[in-house]
């Protein structure tokens, strides 16, 4: 394997003993202590020939009322170049949303937002207050990231719908939109084809980046064969310049160690035909703007 410097586009940084994190507090499931621990970036372990130079914190519930101490938290915490994915409510009052953005882009890391959508897709796309507060992301040309069940139509359409009209958001779909590995072969699978579907229709209806990682969510016994099928159909879709590769940690630590997470989708990415420099680091060092302060 050759030098390959790395942009990991989707990370979480807990910081337990100053956050609040309710969700990581109150779930339970198996190997959970493997993640229920504070990390910094030097948890981030790769050895040569790969090199971390840079890292995308995504929110994690360090506090949900005042999400920009999270930003504060990993702005101080970092040693390595990062940006970070915010919080931010659809449904806030125009004030509130307008308060939060404010003190969240003050920090020169942010680069966009989060809310996790999920079933809620459409009750949140529809909800009276997310036209004035998607149009202010609008206007900033801010990334959203977008965490949603991709199985129904119904959803994908809605999601289609609104961000036509939002088309300066620029869309980061998370987590592959689960795609489902439960088995190596997919062909013959009901919710693959559903899954393909979606995909499809988000590729060819939004301006949407996706990002491959979270499969440890579907399958946490999952192994490089698992992840051929689905990846050589998002390059399909998508094309090269759509994909990027992120690890979740710490949650890719219930399946694998953090470099043999990237080798092994280093693997992956070679074997369906994608170059690793571009889904490994260029195509996240563009679009979470690395090349400015």
């Amino acid at each position: 394997m050759q030098h390959l410097d790395i942009i990991d586009p989707h990370i979480h940084l807990f910081d337990l003993e100053k956050g609040e994190y309710t969700w990581l507090k109150t779930q339970f499931w198996q190997d959970k202590a493997n993640i229920s621990q504070s990390f910094c970036d030097s948890s981030l372990i790769v050895k040569s020939p790969l090199s971390l130079v840079g890292y995308v914190h995504i929110e994690a519930g360090f506090n949900n009322p005042k999400p920009w101490l999270e930003i504060a938290n990993i702005e101080q915490r970092r040693t390595l170049p990062v940006r970070t994915i915010g919080s931010l409510d659809l449904t806030l009052s125009s004030n509130d949303f307008k308060h939060s953005l404010k003190e969240q882009l003050q920090y020169d890391s942010c680069v966009g937002f989060r809310h996790i959508f999920n079933e809620q897709t459409i009750d949140i796309l529809s909800h009276r207050n997310a036209k004035k507060n998607l149009a202010d992301l609008n206007r900033l040309k801010c990334n959203f990231e977008l965490q949603i069940t991709v199985f129904s139509p119904t959803t994908i359409e809605k999601v289609i719908k609104v961000f036509a009209f939002y088309s300066d958001i620029k869309l980061v779909l998370n987590h592959a939109g689960f795609a489902p590995i439960q088995a190596e072969n997919l062909t013959q699978a009901s919710e693959y084809s559903l899954w393909q579907n979606a995909m499809r229709r988000l590729a060819e209806g939004t301006n949407a980046h996706v990002k491959c990682s979270g499969w440890e969510m579907t399958n946490a016994n999952y192994t490089q064969n698992h992840l051929i099928q689905p990846l050589t159909f998002l390059k399909s879709v998508y094309g090269q310049s759509r994909v990027m590769f992120a690890s979740n940690f710490p949650l890719c630590l219930l399946t694998m160690d953090y470099q043999t997470y990237w080798t092994t989708v280093i693997q992956v990415a070679q074997h369906v035909g994608l170059s690793p420099k571009v889904v490994c680091h260029d195509n996240a060092f563009k679009l979470y703007k690395f090349n400015t302060h």
